[in-house]
């Protein structure tokens, strides 16, 4: 656990104050509709100026990160919980099950059934 802690504030380290508050939010949300204008209004900043900043601070798109962070989510559930895959996609406001199939895929190389069944089989092998 301290070794986790460490290597989270580690990266925190790596952004300036309004990135990681961005970050925060973003984690904090995943299963909310986050909007860049709503980040941008939470750190009284335009939209453009907050998505020029994260790119250059981060390296990706805050649209891509968030995909990132939900699709992180999205593994652990898939390994934690019975939930099904749209309950999880749902969950995790992808709006649509097809999209959240390819999103996943796009991320691990794996649909979520595979992805599950997978970790499932690694698990039960052992």
């Amino acid at each position: 656990m301290d070794f986790t802690k460490r290597v989270h504030q580690l990266n925190e380290e790596r952004y300036s104050p309004t990135i990681t508050a961005c970050q925060h939010y973003i984690y904090d949300h995943l299963y909310d509709d986050i909007t860049l204008d709503h980040l941008a209004q939470m750190c009284r900043l335009s939209p453009n100026y907050i998505s020029s900043v994260f790119k250059k601070e981060v390296g990706i798109p805050i649209s891509e990160y968030i995909q990132r962070q939900r699709i992180d989510e999205a593994k652990k559930l898939l390994l934690l919980t019975n939930y099904s895959i749209s309950e999880i996609g749902t969950s995790l406001n992808f709006n649509d099950q097809s999209y959240f199939i390819k999103i996943f895929k796009k991320y691990t190389g794996l649909t979520p059934k595979q992805f599950r069944n997978d970790h499932f089989s690694d698990h039960t092998s052992t």
